[in-house]
């Protein structure tokens, strides 16, 4: 791979820095040394500052000036010049006259550094501040280190930020449920490989004496190879998503987890690097920027992650999780490009989707993965992964974890015994094989609750316990409760009319939208409640919906914390209007029959 500041935004950077002179220069050292020093401002129209050199300061909260950098930019082809350098003189003098004192202080040029003895003079000077005691640390960068300085601390927030929000999305998902999301390390799988030949259709291999293996898929994914490409493929709920964070979670500083929904080239993009920029951009890692601020961070780190996926000897791991929540990657050949960019990475990739999307979409596994047979990449095999219905063993495990946590319920040890013995206690066996399912269900047995007839019903039983348990536990709500049960019926208006919202019109029908704006969310509670409502937690204490990012600065993006609960409140809308739905998703559409078999008493 070519250098990360040989790339466009970075050459374009490397440009504006090349030719800004005097005040310029500040303009555009401003935004992306923010990635190094947050809060740092331009004192404009304050005098005071100017004549002491201090072209941008970061303060802390007794306004104790943090971080003094004075900007220099000059025109010239080569490095600096003595009249250049005796400018540079005069302002750190200027600082060393002053009344005011820093932690650090930086001198920024912008020429290159091949003037030695211009930075041996230069360093001198910027020693003495030290030994005045008007810094405690001095850096001086030309433009080359700054912009290297730049790129290392992108790749420091990168990790760091990753890191959270996979933490993060595994925290939200065992919040969920009352007795947690406990994860089954031995699962019924049916592996293979689907092997790529140059000219040649892709082929597909089945693996082990048994077509359902139970295996540890976690490991089994942290143990592949450099450059291998996994598949994992389930129905839904069936534990793919639960699969990949928990891979995340044991290795956290070697994987990168981003759902696909939102990693949509706008037109006319293409390449590894914008693709690498809309990973950030869909994980919100610099949401808590300001948005001029937040774009050109977006757009440096794309050659930046592309070089941490892309290194020789990389151990880290892409996983992109539920392709087929992505509204692009709708065709084949859609897949195949998407596939063919990822290709250009050395790191291992795992994509997971659901089953019957991919299987009604795309037909099989050869035709997605048909170009890579011959274009490359290094590719030679992909590792499928086909996550199966819950068996007995599974079934009875996840029930005996969730006991061991409460084991003083008659209920849940009833519900183990009977599972135990190839009973079900009244339950759908579809819905305790089902992962997703059997987490609601050992919730409800834990409150006391009767077996549910059919999927509509699980949600709807279990969504009303669990706000009812968010209700509790509220620090804030939209208006005083004064009836638990009418606020409760609100927040499910508020997710209804939410979830009729998140619909966008295609060709083939009706397809769900990954979040809504914040402020919509705010705008239907002031219209529910006949209040003005201005905080966001307050709105979303009592709901299954959730800021897409823990870090943020004003508006933000909200989604449904599981698509099921999406479905679910979009179905219910649908079942009360009436309205047609046949071109609605075939899981919207199901449910939708179920709430309306059920006489009315969900809506």
């Amino acid at each position: 791979m070519s250098s990360i500041q040989s790339t466009a935004a970075w050459k374009q950077l490397n440009g504006a820095l090349h030719s800004a002179v005097d005040r310029d220069q500040e303009i555009e050292l401003l935004p992306v040394l923010k990635a190094i020093w947050p809060g740092l401002t331009r004192p404009r129209g304050m005098k005071v500052y100017d004549r002491a050199g201090c072209d941008l300061i970061e303060q802390e909260v007794d306004d104790y000036i943090k971080t003094v950098i004075q900007c220099k930019g000059f025109y010239a082809s080569e490095g600096l010049e003595k009249s250049q350098i005796d400018q540079i003189l005069k302002s750190i003098s200027a600082f060393e006259r002053s009344s005011f004192t820093c932690k650090e202080f930086v001198l920024v040029h912008n020429r290159d550094g091949r003037n030695r003895d211009a930075r041996k003079v230069i360093q001198n000077a910027l020693d003495r501040l030290i030994a005045a005691g008007k810094a405690q640390k001095v850096i001086q960068w030309d433009r080359t280190q700054c912009l290297k300085a730049i790129e290392s601390r992108l790749r420091e927030m990168l990790s760091e930020r990753l890191k959270e929000q996979a933490a993060g999305y595994l925290a939200e998902l065992d919040s969920l449920f009352e007795t947690g999301a406990d994860y089954v390390s031995s699962l019924p799988v049916r592996s293979g490989r689907l092997l790529l030949k140059r000219n040649a259709p892709p082929r597909v291999v089945h693996e082990g004496p048994s077509d359902e293996d139970a295996v540890n898929l976690v490991e089994r994914l942290g143990k592949a190879k450099p450059h291998q490409w996994s598949l994992l493929v389930g129905l839904f709920g069936a534990g793919k998503t639960s699969c990949a964070l928990h891979a995340a979670k044991e290795r956290p500083h070697e994987v990168v987890y981003v759902p696909a929904a939102n990693l949509e080239p706008r037109q006319g993009e293409q390449g590894t690097n914008v693709l690498m920029s809309r990973i950030t951009e869909a994980l919100h890692i610099f949401d808590d920027y300001d948005e001029d601020e937040k774009a050109t961070f977006q757009r440096l780190s794309g050659p930046v992650l592309r070089g941490i996926l892309s290194a020789d000897e990389t151990g880290m791991t892409l996983i992109i999780d539920a392709l087929d929540e992505n509204r692009t990657l709708h065709s084949p050949e859609e897949i195949t490009r998407f596939a063919s960019v990822l290709a250009e990475l050395r790191c291992r990739v795992v994509l997971t989707t659901r089953e019957e999307h991919f299987r009604a979409t795309f037909g099989n596994y050869e035709h997605l993965f048909e170009e890579l047979s011959w274009k490359g990449g290094g590719l030679r095999d992909i590792a499928l992964h086909e996550l199966r219905p819950w068996t007995n063993s599974q079934i009875t495990e996840l029930v005996a974890n969730a006991l061991a946590r409460k084991s003083s319920s008659q209920s849940l040890r009833s519900l183990h015994a009977a599972v135990e013995a190839g009973a079900t206690e009244g339950w759908p066996p579809d819905l305790l094989a089902h992962p997703f399912f059997l987490q609601m269900i050992i919730d409800l047995v834990a409150e006391g609750a009767g077996p549910s007839r059919n999927k509509a019903e699980l949600l709807y039983q279990w969504s009303w316990t669990k706000l009812k348990r968010d209700l509790r536990a509220a620090r804030a709500t939209c208006v005083p409760v004064t009836d638990r049960d009418v606020y409760i019926g609100a927040m499910e208006e508020l997710m209804m009319r939410v979830a009729s919202e998140m619909v966008d019109r295609s060709d083939g029908g009706y397809r769900l939208r990954e979040a809504i704006g914040s402020g919509r969310i705010l705008e239907i509670a002031s219209e529910l409640f006949s209040t003005r409502c201005t905080d966001l937690a307050a709105a979303i204490s009592v709901t299954l919906l959730s800021p897409v990012t823990i870090k943020y600065r004003g508006a933000v993006p909200v989604r449904f914390t599981h698509r099921a609960f999406q479905e679910f409140f979009l179905a219910k809308s649908l079942a009360r209007s009436g309205n047609e739905i046949g071109r609605y998703p075939i899981t919207v559409r199901s449910l939708a029959s179920e709430i309306a078999g059920c006489e009315g008493t969900m809506i």
